[in-house]
């Protein structure tokens, strides 16, 4: 009889879900219609797109279009950037985004957040492999070091030959990117 209940007990303990802490998470945008839209600026052509949505039904569908000399861009900055984003971003672990590649060649992706009125200036270029979607997770301890996290003021995601980034080459075919659920993690 003890063997049988130690038995059970021991089952019970295997199959007792397991607690983990949650993240909370405050979803910025989802691109879900034309109102998430109306804040963001692209060099070329953009667009709320029904594929590629990894949070509701919607993506946004960002053309970056080649140009030998030239950077092209993807951004939220001043009123617009605030009228969206909290300006104090100093509460939170993370910023996460995702991102569908749909070319057929990997896409280096440069991300771009300032603070104070654009005069301090955080920047990375990631790797999105091809007809893939990956997700950005940018953490606050590297923002910290670069820009203040209490007056964030743009966030901008740019392709091609720049003056931030040195080693980004300019991109010589065009690129279609779908952004997706971006938002903040406490």
């Amino acid at each position: 009889m003890l063997k049988k209940f130690l038995m059970t007990a021991g089952l019970l303990v295997l199959c007792a879900p397991i607690s983990y802490s949650a993240e909370k998470v405050e979803l910025i945008t989802g691109f879900e219609d034309e109102a998430d839209a109306d804040s963001w600026t692209a060099d070329d052509g953009m667009e709320i797109a029904a594929e590629n949505a990894t949070e509701g039904k919607n993506s946004m569908k960002v053309t970056y279009t080649a140009e030998e000399e030239k950077e092209k861009r993807f951004i939220l900055e001043g009123k617009k950037f605030e009228s969206i984003f909290p300006g104090e971003w100093s509460e939170y672990k993370s910023l996460k985004v995702d991102i569908f590649n749909s070319n057929d060649k990997e896409a280096v992706l440069q991300v771009r957040i300032k603070s104070d009125d654009q005069q301090k200036k955080w920047t990375k270029a990631f790797k999105l492999p091809e007809k893939r979607s990956t997700t950005l997770d940018i953490p606050m301890s590297d923002l910290r070091a670069k820009v203040s996290l209490e007056t964030i003021t743009y966030l901008g995601f740019a392709m091609g030959k720049n003056q931030y980034l040195t080693n980004m080459k300019p991109f010589t075919s065009d690129f279609i990117l779908f952004f997706d659920n971006i938002r903040l993690i406490k």
